[in-house]
């Protein structure tokens, strides 16, 4: 069934405009549809069409999707009791669409899954979806949680309330095993790392479950915390790296609102217990900030009575300002961004029988803020430029149009960047048939760039050109890569000091550099920089500061990392000096080098890949004596793989800030900002969006401001763009 439900009303809420004195943001209402009700609300992007969608549960499951900003409903399924009291979205057979997880009823087979029809057709198109049984939770499911607690790639779920929680492991190819842990708790939960080992652990309403290595086998370590009500919510409110805690003493009426933080270390933590509302009762808690100032507010909603959110004051962190955004309610309220403009919306419904669905957007994005030193980097809305994208290992920014913007250049094709940040699909051109492009850069001094491009055989060309007419030259051929798609190492770097830079490139039996010749349609001379590097990334620099770039990579059989010493000239089988061995069996991946603490000499951070696992990323601090002695080694952080890595200076303060982006699991795309000596402070950018080679930080809008541009491997069709806001002309 679909049924057309346009947005009919658009109302401004009677609310100042209150500017940063106590951080309020306007909202718009608009009204979904009038008759819509239930418990479950979800928003995620159920079509791929890089828009956030509505998900509405209850007496039906429905889900509206975004054109536009109107919403035209489509029904999923209808339940055999009713569709209560919490849903969760998530991916949960790895085919790279959004899947719905609910549960029907109290009966048994209550707990399940409605699987999306993509890849084969869309849900927008007459796709089914079919359901899938999790388990029996044993009575009404009053909140759920996922997350991969075991760190397998499958998307885990939780069922808690009316005295049960179960956690059901995703084995794969719907198997699922449940575990029971009702002994801690039975009614709300959530999932979050608790303890900062970089994998789930899952928090009740008495305490969190600390998520063993091996999730099967080993017990699950309770934690017990005195003082929790009945609805809890985790997250990090005061941007201190640790875990702090939401608790609501009434999930349905008015109640008071406390935030536990740990005032001791992670791993012997001291809960401080503190009050911010005394009328704050929630079912839903969501941590986030709203009015994009850098600091954790909270959404709240109390059942008929009000939706509102708690602004965390600027000057006096842990304290808050209430804003009332609704007096109709907000049971189950939900917020992310629908209209992708970098601030988040509202979704709010009261349960069974009260409609209507009513969407609040939230206007903070529009409000001009002045240009600040440092830049601020909480700042951002999402644009996909396409969904027509190819698998590649290759992003790359250039000026190939002759308009004066760097274009995108993906795959066997060129993006051409039309000169505006809104949301907007850019156009495609085809460079040629299964090319892989890599590296854009000035080939032939015409003073636009030309690209380097490769095939999954090792052959490599330079393509000249513009939009859909290009040239595709020789240059060389590498032994073939480990991937049928290439290499994952390909950047430009000035090895010999002066005139054009230097190609370089990994491959099979390590890494490679072409010369470009002052006539590029000769010969490129090649040489063989090193068999010791994995055809994963490298990076340029000079690490022992004689004037002369040289070039980090790792090894993966050994798990070396390690850099080459440049010979002072294009010659081959440079110096290998040994960084360190990481001690893991993952494989490692991404490689950035640059000065992190301070001290004008090149550092190297290196990510991992795993298949299952935590990954770490790790820095590799420079010893006093440039080129010489043992690298200080520290994890920045652990987390899902992380494939996706780039360092440039985000927010103009003259010292150099990280960025990874997720592979798998969370996908989380985040910035950690240095602090100029070598600490640093993260900031999630966005989640659910791969990236896979992909998290590159580029000016695509030319305002000084620098944006990140992201593709996928599992979800390839989409490039995604995340424009900054830091500076606004």
């Amino acid at each position: 069934m679909n049924v057309k439900k346009p947005c009919i009303l658009l109302l401004v809420l009677v609310l100042p405009w209150l500017l940063p004195a106590c951080g309020q943001v306007p909202f718009t209402e608009i009204l979904i549809d009038k008759l819509a009700h239930g418990d479950d609300k979800a928003i995620a992007d159920l079509d791929n069409d890089g828009t956030k969608d509505i998900i509405l549960g209850g007496s039906t499951l429905s889900w509206y999707r975004n054109e536009k900003g109107t919403f035209v409903k489509y029904k999923v399924a209808d339940p055999k009791v009713e569709f209560t009291t919490d849903m969760h979205t998530g991916d949960v057979d790895n085919d790279g669409d959004i899947d719905l997880i609910v549960a029907d009823g109290k009966d048994e087979n209550n707990v399940m899954w409605y699987e999306n029809p993509l890849p084969e057709k869309s849900p927008a198109d007459g796709g089914v979806w079919i359901n899938h049984i999790i388990g029996t939770h044993g009575n009404w499911m009053h909140n759920a949680a996922v997350g991969d607690l075991n760190m397998d790639r499958n998307l885990d779920v939780i069922s808690s309330g009316h005295g049960f929680t179960r956690l059901w492991l995703n084995r794969g190819k719907n198997n699922w095993q449940e575990i029971n842990l009702s002994e801690f708790g039975g009614g709300a939960v959530d999932t979050y790392d608790m303890d900062g080992d970089g994998d789930w652990d899952i928090l009740t309403t008495k305490g969190w479950v600390e998520c063993p290595q091996d999730a099967i086998v080993q017990d699950w370590r309770f934690h017990p915390i005195t003082g929790l009500g009945e609805t809890v919510e985790a997250g990090d409110l005061d941007n201190n790296g640790k875990a702090d805690i939401l608790s609501a003493d009434s999930a349905h009426v008015q109640g008071k609102l406390f935030w536990l933080y740990n005032s001791a270390g992670i791993h012997d933590p001291a809960w401080v217990k503190k009050e911010i509302d005394p009328v704050c009762g929630s079912h839903k808690l969501q941590i986030a900030d709203f009015n994009r100032d850098g600091h954790a507010d909270i959404l709240f909603g109390l059942e008929l009575k009000a939706l509102g959110i708690l602004y965390q004051d600027l000057e006096r962190p842990g304290e808050f300002t209430k804003q009332i955004i609704a007096k109709t309610g907000g049971h189950n309220a939900i917020a992310d961004d629908i209209d992708n403009d970098g601030d988040l919306d509202v979704v709010s419904c009261d349960y069974l029988n009260h409609p209507p669905l009513r969407l609040y957007i939230n206007n903070s994005a529009g409000q001009k803020s002045a240009k600040t030193i440092p830049l601020t980097i909480h700042r951002w809305h999402y644009n996909p430029i396409t969904i027509h994208a190819m698998r590649t290992f290759g992003l790359a920014f250039g000026e190939v149009t002759n308009d004066g913007r760097k274009d995108i250049i993906s795959g066997s094709f060129v993006y051409e960047n039309p000169g505006t940040n809104v949301n907007t699909s850019w156009k495609q051109y085809l460079i040629r048939k299964d090319l892989h492009a890599v590296i854009a850069t000035d080939i032939n001094g015409d003073n636009k760039d030309e690209i380097i491009a490769v095939e999954g055989n090792g052959s490599v060309f330079w393509c000249e050109g513009s939009k859909g007419e290009w040239k595709v030259n020789p240059v060389g051929k590498l032994p073939e890569a480990s991937h049928p798609i290439g290499s994952q190492g390909h950047i430009t770097g000035q090895i010999l000091p002066g005139g054009k830079p230097e190609i370089v490139m990994t491959a099979g039996n390590g890494t490679y550099a072409f010369r470009i010749p002052d006539d590029p349609y000769d010969q490129w001379p090649m040489i063989h920089v090193t068999a010791s590097t994995s055809d994963e990334d490298i990076d340029v620099a000079d690490f022992n500061n004689d004037g002369w770039n040289d070039i980090a990579g790792t090894f993966g059989e050994t798990h070396e990392v390690l850099w080459f010493q440049n010979p002072k000239g294009f010659e081959a089988d440079w110096h290998k000096h040994k960084v360190g061995q990481v001690i893991t069996k993952n494989y490692l991946d991404r490689v950035v080098a640059g000065d992190v603490n301070g001290d004008k000499k090149p550092d190297i951070i290196i990510s991992e890949e795993t298949q299952s696992g935590p990954a770490s990323t790790i820095i590799f601090l420079q010893p006093d004596k440039p080129g010489e002695g043992e690298w200080i080694w520290r994890t920045l952080v652990n987390q899902y793989t992380t494939n996706s890595m780039d360092m440039a200076d985000m927010d103009g303060d003259g010292d150099l800030d990280i960025i990874t982006g997720e592979h798998r699991g969370e996908k989380r795309l985040t910035i950690w900002q240095n602090d100029g000596i070598g600490t640093f402070k993260s900031f999630i950018i966005d989640r659910g969006k791969e990236n896979h080679d992909g998290a590159k930080i580029v000016d695509l809008d030319n305002d000084g401001d620098l944006d990140i541009a992201g593709i996928g491997y599992d979800s390839y069709s989409v490039i995604h763009v995340w424009w900054n806001d830091a500076i606004v002309k």
